[in-house]
């Protein structure tokens, strides 16, 4: 899943590439994927790109006719650039440019990718509902508090509630924890003062390293995962970088994380944790 960081140096890449451009074709291979906003992917035609932003997880694509292409990449998406359009079998959305292209692609559709047009300043829901971005001036100790304080969930069930803190996933959900010296487990109640202050210190720092990161790649390259730079997300027995103990992976319901023992739970070994059971529905 494409992350924060790799949707920032994206975002900057594709301005660079998209911005005067004028759309020539456009094809949509997946139409389920568009949000039913009434407007047709035709409308792009004859337009040129305006700007490219990033919101949350979601990239956005304006043109000078009014319309915003917006894209949720989901579990699996990717974006590319191209300068001819071969046939994909993957692609979701293809739109053709005067000498380059951009195509939306995905490898998985259990978390599909979501497309949607807007003609005007309204919203999709699903934008309605995110949360702090932590690459924003407005990402602040004092907001992030207040985001802590509404919710008693695991830490790490926070870092990637997008109605809570909006960009980030499994990756780097795992390396802001292991950076902060937090057991996944611990949920915001039991957050002390200065366990606060490092978690929001450790989320700029892990997201302003990653972008610098992932700039640094050459740049006719839009990053994906295998670019990222981690220390303990996937690296399950790995080597700590910072004490050498064994990485380890604990389950809670769906989700995996990696830490480390020694830097995060003082030495203990978690256990698996099964998901809560479903309450019961009124009749």
């Amino acid at each position: 899943m494409l992350e924060l960081p790799e949707l920032e140096v994206s975002k900057d890449r594709l301005r660079l590439a998209l911005v005067g451009r004028r759309v020539t074709a456009v094809e949509l291979h997946k139409p389920a994927a568009l949000e039913p906003t009434g407007v047709a992917p035709e409308k792009l035609v004859g337009a040129h790109f305006k700007n490219v932003s990033r919101v949350g997880r979601h990239l956005c694509f304006e043109f000078d006719s009014g319309i915003s292409l917006y894209v949720n990449l989901g579990r699996e998406g990717h974006v590319h650039l191209y300068e001819r359009a071969p046939a994909r079998p993957d692609a979701v959305l293809t739109i053709q440019c005067e000498k380059t292209g951009l195509r939306v692609s995905e490898q998985d559709s259990h978390r599909p990718v979501r497309i949607a047009l807007l003609a005007g300043p309204e919203e999709v829901e699903w934008l309605g509902r995110l949360g702090l971005d932590p690459a924003s001036p407005d990402f602040t100790l004092d907001r992030l508090r207040r985001v802590l304080e509404r919710r008693d969930r695991p830490v790490r069930h926070i870092l990637t509630d997008q109605r809570a803190i909006a960009g980030l996933g499994e990756a780097y959900a795992d390396e802001i924890l292991f950076e902060a010296r937090l057991s996944p487990f611990q949920t915001t109640s039991e957050l002390k003062p200065e366990e606060v202050i490092r978690l929001h210190a450790a989320i700029k720092k892990v997201i302003y390293l990653a972008v610098v990161y992932l700039k640094a790649l050459p740049r006719i390259e839009l990053p994906v995962e295998r670019n990222r730079n981690l220390k303990v997300h996937r690296r399950k027995s790995g080597p700590c970088h910072a004490c050498a103990s064994a990485i380890q992976m604990v389950r809670d319901g769906k989700i995996l994380t990696n830490y480390c023992p020694t830097c995060q739970t003082g030495g203990n070994i978690l256990q698996d944790r099964e998901p809560a059971p479903a309450k019961p529905t009124a009749r």
